[in-house]
């Protein structure tokens, strides 16, 4: 069973996100850390990163020839999460549908378990 799971779109975004960075930076990447920080009126946000090294005791989930590496003070805020693309109106961007969430502040930038 996995932690994370992402969509179809969201993974052919992520392979072109990866693949424009690699083409044009010294250090090649293959994945990139998913994590939850303290931000907000909610309490978390997601983070996303590029990965350049492993962390101790992260999660690694693998999609194709994408790796997410899971921060491990994230697994429990995570679990179950999907992650989408989406682009609506001038607003585009990934998208996390997360079951544990239990509210989201109004501006959807931070959310609450």
């Amino acid at each position: 069973m996995r932690i994370i799971n992402v969509t179809a779109y969201a993974l052919s975004e992520l392979q072109r996100r990866i693949s424009t960075y690699n083409s044009s930076n010294p250090f090649s990447v293959n994945g990139l850390r998913i994590g939850v920080i303290k931000k907000g009126c909610s309490g978390y946000a997601y983070n996303m990163e590029f990965a350049h090294n492993e962390v101790k005791n992260e999660v690694i989930e693998k999609f194709d020839d994408i790796v997410l590496r899971i921060h491990p003070n994230a697994v429990m805020f995570i679990c179950g999460t999907v992650i989408d693309y989406e682009k609506k109106d001038i607003r585009e961007g990934f998208v996390f549908i997360n079951p544990n969430e239990k509210s989201k502040c109004h501006c959807g930038s931070s959310f609450h378990v």
